[in-house]
């Protein structure tokens, strides 16, 4: 099977899946991101493109893992954690699929995971491992305030009115 066809099998089983769950959509999705693992053990975001059918390199960086991609309800941003290698550095990042701006959301010597972005793409949840304990963390992407700690947990999403972040 091609990677094309993978792909799309891919984004329909999350389809299916958002469906009986009862999710809405909210706004168009016109990239699916995907992490694959590159020539030299490491791995690298691609965007898969919805209307062309084709994938290409979003980063391909020596010596920095790419993983956790998510995509804002526009399709218009992409969150994803960097890891680079030595002792390990992790970092969130934010990038604009129309100007290629990229902003550092947070940086930690610890593990970062699993962004999600509000529905109205205000917010960002996601996951930093402190102390050895996973802990929801939430930022203001409108603002530079400092994070909000939600509580112990992993696998943060958000409620479709954005006034509550569910995380088991």
């Amino acid at each position: 099977m091609d990677r094309a066809r993978i792909m799309k099998n891919v984004l329909l089983g999350w389809i299916v899946l958002a469906v009986l769950a009862g999710c809405e959509t909210t706004g168009p999705r016109e990239v699916l991101p995907y992490v694959m693992a590159d020539a030299a053990g490491g791995r690298d975001l691609y965007l898969y493109d919805l209307d062309s059918g084709r994938s290409t390199p979003l980063r391909q960086t020596p010596d920095v893992d790419e993983a956790d991609p998510a995509v804002d309800y526009t399709g218009q941003r992409i969150a994803y954690v960097t890891r680079q290698g030595g002792p390990a550095r992790y970092t969130l990042r934010v990038r604009d699929l129309q100007t290629g701006q990229t902003d550092d959301i947070a940086q930690s010597a610890e593990p970062l995971a699993s962004p999600a972005f509000s529905n109205n793409g205000e917010q960002l949840a996601y996951v930093a491992q402190q102390d050895g304990k996973l802990l929801i963390q939430v930022r203001d992407l409108t603002t530079d305030s400092e994070p909000k700690s939600i509580g112990f947990g992993s696998s943060p999403s958000w409620r479709q009115d954005n006034r509550a972040i569910f995380y088991s």
